[in-house]
């Protein structure tokens, strides 16, 4: 399934698995990648999940109106396996359950979550909320409670509330300790609930008695000033009787002893109430303003509730407009009730540590940052927001430890430079299947003292250029000062320092974990690739190359071959050009799918290949530097994981506020429609009478598709979308989902064809005979389609329909692209 992260749903379950659980899931896996995390971080961790939901508003659906034998409702739909199935795809050992206490039903997750982690029950824990509004009956019960706004808007603490507006929403945060974190929206200091229990007004009355008790206690037990708030989140839904029991209960609790007004607010006047996931819309709204330094303000707002004291008197203020806080405490509170009784509180305060600079590194390293998604798009969509957060090297930290490894169902990889002056270069591809061989030669670098000094800047390559000084100091050979002061060099030092700038590429490549398939080497590139290999050491490296060194110095006879080497030296080399020789670049595959490093010698790929330059590359001032990021991103692309955090300074978690968010850029695969049930009583009205009525206009996206559906120059709808409407007609009749009925159409007589309008809409008109299953489909006033129609008994489904197809040899049939196939179909007149 294109939406979950590991596999684990047949197709049947699938389509019966409720709307708020596949959307869980996502949230899920998106604020996990949000925290800097992989997947795989918190497979078999004490993880707990905790969600806040009351009711689906699609179990009519599921459990009373779909009955086939096909469904697996309580499996996919069940409200306890909207937790359940978090734990099992991200294969979590920690408690998994929801809360119901109505609308303070996710704030209700949060505190048992809390309450878990300071426990000792559980590590980390994944906290979120779903509610999606899919059927009216349900509003019409709210309403029958006199809780919803007859004009649709929720006009929080204001004179003219007259209750809320319904919403849908789906949220999910991930609780941590602050010692595990590698980003902090906010600390949480203290989390409690309590319970109205009798009240004389009636189950759904809020009590302010209630409410005042559980804020007294709260400040008592997490001995926080309660007088130094610097804004609450309020449940604040716009009814006339929560608004002023809720405001009074602030008002007595939190604003006695203050200097200022107390900050208030609710976020349902900006996106309505979301019923029991508002709790994680509130601290999500706070976060916002923690991270920004703004208060979003309340809108619905003009003149404040008589009943609220402290709204009339000034101690206590609604935020209207976008203000910046008045304190640097960064204190905020949240309140959430539900109607049953079930109170909540937490206080949060911001992220402590704050952004240098905007998060831009001291060096003048470019980032190589390596992504994955399930689509192009997704791939896409985080370069882009890469280049957008101005090379903050914290933001690129956290999408170094996500990406680290594979991550199952991502199927595109791609990669991105960028330095302080903007992009570089970027690449997205499909992997193969199976991951490229890595061959890497090492030889003669005739170009090593430039190499060198640009590759200086990488701490791992200049630790590993002073290790080699270390043992050259007593033979007068001082590559550590050439390269990093670019002193002059003398001929003697060629060989020396290439083995030099060779080890240290080496040893960057041993730092990011890469492993080639197989190394190896000419001349005394042979002790590089022994090197690499682990066979030899570095002082013996060194040794056998400065036996070499010594030799040239001596002779003039051996030459490192170029073109020029001895017979008996090529033929050495040459043995091993069948599987080094090719034209393929870093990222293209060879014939046998192995992957090759290119380089400018004629007969073997060298080294050298990793640090080809490129006009782009030199005009950023990093010519070698960059082109070695490519490659690096370029076997990333193939199904390497280079550890490229390793290549840059430590950047110390957590990161400061203000670091960008991932989660809006990750993108999923939707291309796959899953079954969402909907409700419309009309269409179900008209079709329990054998009647239905469709307009099709192509403005509508439900029928944007058949704008491409051209025969003959005319845009005409489709022939088989005549027999779908008359499917799904049946299935109203029945009862019974369209994607769980097979049916049989005979007698199919296609009268004339329809083409589409331009501007408006086709009205179709579609009868089916209950009892003899006649249909016919009319358009204006004559028809179009007629037939007949019937469902498969069940005990027929699985039986095969036979169908007369000519027997066509292998040897004569015609292999056709995709390209070939919509070329003959335009040369039929059908332009699809």
């Amino acid at each position: 399934m294109s939406t979950l992260l590991r596999t684990g749903l047949h197709e049947r379950q699938s389509h019966s698995l409720d709307t708020m659980g596949r959307l869980l899931q996502e949230k899920a896996v998106e604020a996990i990648f949000d925290a800097g995390l992989h997947p795989a971080d918190l497979e078999g961790t004490r993880t707990g999940v905790f969600l806040g939901i009351c009711f689906s508003e699609s179990d009519k659906s599921w459990f009373c109106d779909n009955l086939t034998s096909h469904t697996y409702a309580f499996t996919g739909a069940e409200r306890s396996m909207l937790a359940h199935r978090i734990s099992y795809f991200l294969k979590l050992r920690g408690p998994s359950y929801i809360t119901d206490t109505a609308c303070s039903s996710s704030l209700y997750a949060f505190e048992n979550a809390y309450r878990a982690i300071r426990v000792g029950e559980v590590d980390a824990a994944i906290v979120g909320g779903a509610s999606l509004c899919l059927h009216p009956f349900v509003s019409l019960q709210f309403a029958r409670l006199g809780v919803l706004s007859p004009d649709g808007s929720c006009k929080a603490f204001d004179e003219a509330g007259n209750g809320y507006a319904r919403s849908d929403a789906v949220g999910v945060l991930i609780l941590q300790k602050s010692k595990d974190a590698k980003r902090i929206y906010a600390q949480v200091l203290h989390a409690k609930t309590n319970c109205d229990g009798y009240k004389s007004q009636g189950i759904t009355f809020p009590s302010g008695p209630a409410q005042v008790s559980l804020l007294n206690e709260f400040y008592e037990e997490c001995d926080v000033d309660r007088y130094s708030l610097s804004y609450v989140e309020a449940h604040g839904t716009g009814t006339l009787v929560g608004d002023p029991e809720e405001g009074n209960a602030i008002d007595v609790t939190l604003t006695k002893k203050r200097k200022t007004p107390l900050l208030i607010g609710s976020t349902k006047s900006n996106i309505g109430h979301s019923e029991p996931v508002s709790g994680i819309c509130a601290i999500t709204k706070c976060i916002i303003a923690m991270e920004n330094g703004f208060i979003p303000p309340n809108i619905h707002y003009n003149t404040p509730r008589k009943e609220i004291k402290g709204l009339i008197e000034g101690r206590l203020e609604v935020v209207t407009e976008k203000i910046p806080f008045r304190d640097d405490r960064g204190l905020l509170a949240i309140n959430s009730f539900g109607f049953g009784g079930g109170n909540c509180h937490i206080l949060v305060r911001k992220n402590l540590k704050e952004k240098v600079n905007s998060g831009i590194p001291e060096d003048n390293l470019p980032r190589l940052v390596c992504v994955s998604g399930r689509t192009e798009e997704a791939i896409t969509c985080l370069q882009n927001g890469i280049v957008s957060n101005k090379l903050d090297a914290e933001y690129v930290s956290l999408l170094h430890n996500v990406f680290r490894k594979n991550i199952q169902n991502h199927l595109y990889r791609g990669y991105i430079v960028v330095s302080k002056k903007g992009e570089i270069a970027r690449s997205t591809k499909l992997p193969p299947i199976a991951k490229s061989n890595f061959h890497i030669a090492f030889g003669e670098l005739h170009n090593w003292y430039n190499i060198g000094s640009q590759l200086m800047e990488f701490s791992s390559f200049a630790d590993s250029v002073q290790r080699t000084q270390q043992y050259l100091g007593s033979h007068g050979t001082h590559i550590w000062n050439a390269l990093l002061h670019k002193s002059a060099v003398t001929d003697n030092d060629n060989i020396l320092g290439s083995l030099a700038v060779q080890i240290g590429i080496v040893d960057i490549l041993n730092v990011l974990e890469l492993k080639p398939t197989a190394s190896f080497g000419y001349s005394f590139g042979e002790l590089v690739s022994a090197y690499y290999d682990g066979i030899l050491n570095l002082e013996e490296t060194i040794k056998g190359c400065l036996i070499i060194n010594e030799s040239l110095n001596k002779t003039n006879d051996f030459k490192i071959y170029n073109g020029n080497q001895s017979d008996n030296n090529k033929g050495k080399v040459q043995g091993k050009e069948g599987m080094l020789n090719g034209d393929h670049d870093i990222g293209e595959h060879a014939a046998n799918g192995d992957l090759h490093l290119n380089g400018s010698d004629p007969i073997i790929e060298d080294l050298a290949a990793i640090l080809k330059t490129s006009n782009s590359s030199a005009e950023n001032g990093k010519s070698y530097v960059v082109q070695l990021l490519n490659t690096l991103g370029s076997l990333y692309e193939c199904g390497f994981n280079p550890q490229i955090a390793k290549l840059y300074p430590t950047v110390d978690f957590p990161v400061s506020r203000g670091t960008e968010m991932i989660s809006p850029f990750i993108k999923w695969n939707h291309n796959r429609q899953m079954f969402v049930p909907q409700y419309d009583q009309d269409i179900i009205n008209e079709a329990q009478h054998g009647a239905r009525g469709v307009k099709v206009q192509i403005t509508d996206q439900e029928w944007s598709y058949i704008e491409g559906h051209i025969v003959d120059g005319r845009n005409l709808f489709p022939a088989t979308g005549y027999l779908y409407m008359v499917w799904q007609t049946l299935a109203l009749i029945k009862g019974v989902s369209v994607k769980f009925m097979n049916v049989v159409f005979e007698n199919c007589k296609f009268i004339r064809a329809t083409a589409m309008a331009k501007k408006g809409y086709l009205q179709f008109n579609i009868t089916v005979q209950k009892g003899t299953g006649n249909f016919e489909v009319v358009e204006g006033d004559s028809p179009v389609v007629t037939g007949r129609i019937y469902e498969i008994e069940e005990e027929q489904q699985s039986e095969n329909i036979s169908y007369d197809l000519p027997d066509i040899p292998k040897s004569e049939a015609l292999p056709l692209t995709s390209k070939d196939i919509y070329k003959e179909l335009r040369l039929r007149g059908y332009h699809y």
